[in-house]
């Protein structure tokens, strides 16, 4: 009787330490986010107060870009909260992969493009973000694998310092890192060597949604890239085309 009660208490002070050890990690969690939504929603109030001439709209995005250098545009895509700045660091591809708009070492990161992305008039820009399970950065582009979604919720906005483009969705992608030995998708930034059509012609073997959309040798896109957690070292990737409008 004794070594029972001696294996209840065993059992319940390790029920305790992981009730703490849960709380601790939804704490965390919420705090990461907090900080993250706060940090956005200061760049976001900045743009919003600063007037807009005819004309020079685009002009509101150099105070960020004066705040840091790296910026290169502002993505939104509608019926999401992907609503974030995008960064590009030429000489370190992959700093804001663990670090924040300020330069701060944060596991979130930010949103970056590849370092051979031309924006804002490249052939591809693509765009690299974390899925991150507080719901910020990428991990809305999870929504993009339900059809009803995609029906709903297609346009993609990208504005830079001196453009403004819609972007449609035409192709959403499952990719293991082993099959992007065959298709290293992340590094067509330019058609010099391939043509759009072949492009998407061979994202689309590893499609699980794509649409009809007529591709020709002046069709832009802009790529999107997250992890993917239902196939091992898995990425999801969106594939849209600048709208001709």
């Amino acid at each position: 009787m004794q070594n029972f009660k001696k294996k209840l208490i065993v059992i319940s002070l390790l029920l305790v330490c992981i009730l703490i050890f849960s709380i601790f990690q939804l704490l965390r969690i919420y705090n990461e986010k907090k900080k993250t939504i706060s940090q956005f929603e200061e760049l976001k109030s900045i743009i919003e107060s600063t007037p807009s001439q005819i004309g020079k709209e685009n002009q509101k995005y150099l105070k960020i870009k004066e705040k840091n250098n790296d910026f290169v545009g502002w993505l939104t895509i509608e019926g999401t909260n992907i609503d974030y700045p995008v960064m590009q660091s030429l000489d370190n591809p992959e700093f804001y992969l663990r670090h924040n708009f300020y330069k701060e070492k944060d596991k979130s990161g930010v949103p970056f493009a590849s370092s051979t992305s031309s924006i804002p008039n490249g052939d591809n820009i693509i765009i690299f973000g974390h899925n991150m399970k507080n719901d910020t950065m990428f991990s809305d582009l999870q929504k993009f694998k339900s059809q009803k979604f995609l029906e709903e919720n297609h346009q993609i906005s990208f504005n830079t310092l001196t453009t403004s483009y819609k972007y449609d969705v035409i192709m959403v992608i499952k990719i293991s890192e082993s099959d992007t030995r065959e298709f290293p998708y992340y590094k067509y930034s330019s058609f010099d060597n391939i043509t759009a059509e072949k492009y998407l012609s061979k994202a689309k073997k590893y499609s699980i949604w794509s649409s009809n959309e007529k591709i020709n040798d002046n069709t832009k896109l802009i790529t999107l890239s997250t992890c993917e957690y239902t196939i091992k070292n898995g990425r999801l990737v969106i594939i849209a085309k600048k709208s001709s409008d």
